[in-house]
């Protein structure tokens, strides 16, 4: 059985000209708990964060849009575009 990942994303802008801030919280669809060390990569970049042990992480991106990966070890991996 595929398990799925359900991505919880609060965008703050740091400035319209420079980047925003993204910070999300990373939980499984079914059970609502938290995935620890989720990988975050940043599309077009060798840019890559991981998730807490709360399941959550905050990156800042250019302020344009981009495109996130992330999969986790027992999951589907998602794109997220931000």
């Amino acid at each position: 059985m595929k398990k799925f990942i359900l991505v919880l994303i609060l965008l703050l802008s740091i400035s319209e000209a420079s980047a925003q801030v993204v910070k999300a919280k990373i939980i499984d669809e079914t059970t609502l708990e938290p995935i620890e060390n989720a990988k975050i990569f940043v599309k077009g970049s060798e840019v890559v964060f991981f998730s807490d042990e709360n399941g959550e992480f905050e990156i800042t991106i250019p302020n344009q849009p981009v495109s996130l990966k992330i999969s986790a070890f027992g999951y589907t991996s998602i794109g997220y575009a931000v």
